[in-house]
């Protein structure tokens, strides 16, 4: 994985009054021009955002018609679950033997439906095990494989790793996603979609045996998720959580700017983590979305419901509350 590096230094010449040549300091990034927030799009803000941020799924946006999708109904692309199904792979793959250092290799594996994935591992020092620079290149055909919920997924493309650690308890590492594409099933409220791949994402995650607790973190440069017309961009987005395997109690929060079609580019945060259990909705935390004009809330209540609220003006005077169940927004 060739990590990504946005840094561009401009030459300036200054010519005024005989002056000299020199350079600028780097130039900053722009900021993203922010979408707008209103009475009409926030249960549709709202839902999307959450879905898509804390939860990492969902990829059906709303380039049609606003308020006609919810969280049940949206097509779901469970985007965590193949980051861990992905770095499964990768130690499939094993770090075998070269016959000097620094030499590569490359392994043909099977998918475990059908298709094959073929990966090239550079390990750096010959250590036959992931450590700092090593580096890891999946390329899939055709690769078949059942998802722990049960549904087919086929994927074509590269996935490149860039591994720092990787044990029974521990793991670092940065991927990179090249035109990969991901097609996922038909479900009862979707037909079969395609997913487009391109971007970076660093994951780390840290097992704790003594709490039984998983600490994960995801880090996100800069990533987009394209089906068709839509697409869902994240950029400087981090999603961290800490889930106890025993009782499955979870706390999660993000942060970041999010983009979806047909709704716009948001600032998200969240003031209070949400906390849940298992693959239950929280029953408490708070995620902030920022946009031109507004801000809007989503509070948890309990499991069944949450609250959603809009700053018309952002300026911190809560203009719209509204009582929704989790699923309907």
């Amino acid at each position: 994985m060739q990590k990504l590096i946005p840094a561009v230094l401009v030459s300036v010449i200054l010519g005024a009054c005989g002056g000299g040549g020199g350079r600028s300091a780097p130039a900053p990034t722009p900021a993203p021009t922010l979408g707008a927030i209103n009475e009409t799009n926030q249960n549709d803000v709202s839902g999307i955002s959450y879905d898509s941020a804390l939860l990492l799924e969902s990829i059906t946006t709303f380039a049609g018609a606003a308020g006609v999708q919810t969280s049940a109904t949206r097509a779901k692309f469970d985007f965590k679950s193949l980051i861990t199904l992905q770095v499964a792979e990768a130690r499939e793959i094993e770090f075998l033997p070269a016959t000097v250092v620094g030499a590569i290799t490359t392994r043909t594996l099977p998918c475990n439906v059908s298709g094959t994935y073929v990966g090239t591992v550079d390990d750096a020092d010959n250590s036959l095990t992931p450590t700092s620079g090593d580096k890891v290149n999946i390329v899939y055909t055709n690769c078949v494989t059942r998802t722990p919920s049960g549904a087919n997924i086929t994927r074509n493309g590269t996935t490149s790793f860039d591994f720092t650690k990787l044990t029974e308890t521990e793991l670092l590492a940065t991927a990179a996603y090249q035109n990969l594409d991901v097609l996922i099933p038909a479900t009862t409220v979707s037909a079969a979609f395609t997913v487009k791949m391109n971007g970076s994402i660093t994951s780390s995650s840290i097992f704790n045996n003594a709490t039984s607790t998983s600490t994960d973190g995801i880090s996100i440069p800069s990533l987009s998720l394209a089906s068709g017309a839509e697409s869902l961009t994240y950029t400087n987005y981090q999603l961290n959580e800490s889930v106890n395997t025993i009782t499955g109690a979870y706390i999660k929060s993000g942060q970041g700017t999010f983009g979806a079609t047909g709704l716009g580019t948001f600032n998200l945060s969240t003031p209070v983590p949400f906390q849940g259990f298992g693959s239950g909705r929280p029953s408490v935390g708070k995620l902030k979305i920022v946009g031109s004009d507004a801000t809007a809330y989503v509070t948890a209540i309990d499991t069944f419901s949450a609250k959603l609220e809009l700053d018309k003006g952002s300026d911190g005077t809560i203009d719209v509350t509204k009582t929704a169940a989790w699923g309907s927004f």
